[in-house]
């Protein structure tokens, strides 16, 4: 199972980087054209690299609230959490579709975290038909922590496991990965758990990623 939206986000990363080393070499020529020193022109090119994130990360936050709708028509009784998931194994990566922690993530993939009564579930993609990902709400345990994703990014996650898949979710009630941390206990609350309690047992616990 294939998300579309996986390769969508790595080709955004790409053009990012080619774009950043782009305005990068553009600025030195013309630093060097023109025979002034280097530095002159690094901070327009520095940021201009940065600008060139903001489209990537509304794409992202299209992609996310674009998966949240379809999963509230799916279940609309349920609790929809909007989010970026992430697996903590390749294995379960490739089963799920979905993109897997670690140095070559890039930006998640964008999922709805649907709580119901009996269980909970993760819906990726804005036309399935079905979730990517089923858990019943007994047999669910959840921790809190950090993932690491990309070369220097690392995510505050709400870590989901039934005992045999684990996922890691990064709430995406804003647009940026770092208002993340903030709505962690939104989430565990919308679980129907005891965020105090989560951060505890979280805190004992040996880190996965």
């Amino acid at each position: 199972m294939r998300s579309n939206f996986f390769w969508t986000a790595n080709r955004m990363t790409a053009a990012w980087l080619f774009g950043m080393v782009a305005s990068a070499g553009g600025f030195g020529a013309l630093a060097e054209a023109a025979r002034l020193p280097p530095a002159v022109l690094g901070v327009p090119a520095l940021l201009g690299s940065a600008v060139l994130i903001i489209p990537l990360l509304r794409i992202l936050a299209r992609q996310v609230d674009g998966v949240a709708a379809h999963a509230s028509v799916q279940r609309p009784h349920g609790v929809v959490i909007p989010a970026s998931a992430l697996t903590l194994s390749s294995d379960t990566g490739r089963e799920l579709g979905l993109q897997t922690a670690g140095l070559n993530a890039s930006g998640g993939s964008p999922v709805a975290l649907v709580v119901l009564p009996d269980r909970v579930e993760v819906w990726s993609g804005r036309n399935e038909s079905k979730p990517r990902w089923s858990a019943e709400a007994a047999a669910l345990t959840a921790t809190v922590g950090l993932v690491r994703v990309g070369l220097a990014n690392n995510w505050d996650v709400v870590r989901l496991t039934d005992g045999t898949t684990t996922l890691a979710v990064s709430p995406r009630y804003g647009t940026l990965p770092l208002d993340a941390g903030g709505d962690i206990d939104r989430v565990l609350a919308e679980l129907g758990l005891d965020p105090a309690a989560v951060r505890r047992a979280s805190s004992t616990a040996s880190p996965e990623r």
